[in-house]
């Protein structure tokens, strides 16, 4: 199953297309679907996609020296935006 084999093609396809077609079926079956997974994205994607870029962002480049120009204040300005308003 590690060699580039056709019976690995075979297999890693119909994986996929399974949980594809399992996904749909769970989907098309529960009527709040498209709703719940609204809620879910607006509740979780700042939290784990959108706040840590700025954080990181921060932490690379806002520690170590103290004379800053003005470019990285007001990028620094809009990772602290980023993080209040995610």
């Amino acid at each position: 199953m590690t060699s580039n084999s056709p019976w690995h093609w075979i297999t890693w396809v119909s994986s996929v297309f399974g949980v594809i077609i399992v996904g749909y079926i769970i989907a098309s079956a529960i009527p709040i679907f498209g709703s719940l997974i609204s809620l879910i994205g607006a509740l979780f994607v700042p939290i784990t996609a959108i706040i840590p870029y700025a954080h990181m962002w921060l932490h690379d480049n806002w520690f170590g020296s103290s004379d800053r120009p003005v470019k990285t204040k007001l990028v620094a300005a809009w990772a602290c935006l980023i993080i209040v308003v995610g």
